[in-house]
């Protein structure tokens, strides 16, 4: 992929993200009863700061992200680079612990509660090994490992996107379709990381192995 339409990409990216957080600060604004299940908004009624931990974390990763795959960033601003890389790191440990413990409380059965609950040990797990190949000095496992990372933050986007689509063009009801999204939305981002770590090689990430 050549440097434009990969800053194309990242635009893209960017924006819906952005579009998502927009729509997520509704969790800050509005009572229990404003939400679409009543059983789900007493739920987000008695688990609000691990709600609102999780909202503010995985809006702050999904903005911070994207900016630490501008290459001249990282070329040009080392000391930014790293400030927020470890801004998205606190964000991502912050919104994956939240995760966990309110993937047990998650819409519809325990094959959704699973879902998140695996996404979220994911999420830390990647970030984590990506934060560790950077201070021992191997940049590029610290570059795969935090695309990982970001494919799953991005799953906040995808779980919507993907939702939405089965809903209203497969004409599937919410529950079934969410059911469907809640795997969808990060196995399909990961396998999307995968592809894009095999399209850039070292040499063409200005890294060497």
């Amino acid at each position: 992929m050549s440097a434009l339409p990969r800053r194309y990409a990242l635009a893209l990216v960017f924006l819906s993200a952005l579009a998502v957080c927009a729509v997520s600060m509704r969790y800050f604004m509005v009572s229990a009863d404003a939400y679409p299940f009543e059983e789900q908004g007493a739920v987000y009624a008695a688990n609000r700061t691990a709600l609102l931990v999780h909202v503010a974390g995985g809006m702050l990763a999904l903005l911070a992200g994207p900016v630490q795959f501008l290459r001249g960033l990282r070329e040009r601003r080392p000391v930014l680079h790293r400030t927020n890389g470890w801004v998205y790191a606190l964000a991502v440990v912050s919104a994956s612990a939240s995760g966990l413990a309110l993937s047990g409380h998650a819409f519809g059965p325990p094959s959704n509660k699973a879902a998140f609950a695996m996404l979220a040990v994911l999420w830390f797990i990647a970030t984590a090994t990506g934060i560790r190949a950077v201070i021992a000095g191997d940049l590029l496992q610290h570059r795969r490992w935090m695309i990982r990372s970001y494919a799953l933050a991005f799953s906040g986007v995808t779980l919507r996107a993907e939702t939405l689509l089965l809903a209203v063009a497969a004409d599937m009801e919410f529950a079934a379709a969410y059911g469907i999204a809640a795997w969808l939305c990060w196995v399909g981002n990961l396998l999307v990381a995968e592809w894009l770590i095999l399209r850039w090689p070292p040499a063409r990430c200005g890294l060497h192995a």
